[in-house]
């Protein structure tokens, strides 16, 4: 697919479920979810992104270059697991993609993935009062910068 500035945030948001996904063995729909986190299931994750006042990088030295050459947004690594221990491995897990994948270094129009600080503690989230049912959710909060054209200046 071509990237513009109408679907490049689109498709950096897919690059990075996708890869990450795969990384982890995940299936969306399933244990992986794009953009929210079902807590009627526990041992699920979710990628999303948006938002933040990381701002815009123009080029306008170049030409025919667009305004918006790169754009940097926050997103987040979410997990919702039946245990703390297991929250914190699949941290883990995701702290390796990222290194695996040098940060998700130029992959489709994603020029990176960024952390903004390490997996933030595991907290409890009471899924039932009922039963008593809980999962243990963590968050690694992350800019994600995209280019908006199909090519590298």
């Amino acid at each position: 697919m071509s990237v513009s500035i109408d679907n490049a945030w689109d498709e950096a948001e897919k690059t990075v479920f996708r890869e990450l996904a795969t990384s982890l063995n995940s299936k969306e729909g399933a244990d992986a979810f794009r953009g929210y986190l079902p807590v009627s299931r526990l041992d699920v994750w979710m990628f999303s992104s948006g938002g933040g006042t990381n701002g815009i990088e123009r080029t306008w030295n170049v030409d025919k270059a667009p305004c918006f050459a790169t754009i940097a947004t926050d997103c987040n690594f979410t997990c919702l697991s039946a245990t703390r221990s297991g929250a914190m491995q699949w941290s883990g897990k995701v702290l390796k993609f990222l290194q695996d994948t040098t940060n998700m270094y130029h992959r489709g129009n994603v020029a990176t993935v960024r952390i903004q600080s390490y997996p933030v503690e595991p907290d409890v989230m009471v899924l039932d009062e009922k039963s008593g049912i809980i999962g243990w959710t963590v968050n690694i909060p992350a800019e994600l910068v995209y280019i908006t054209t199909d090519t590298w200046n």
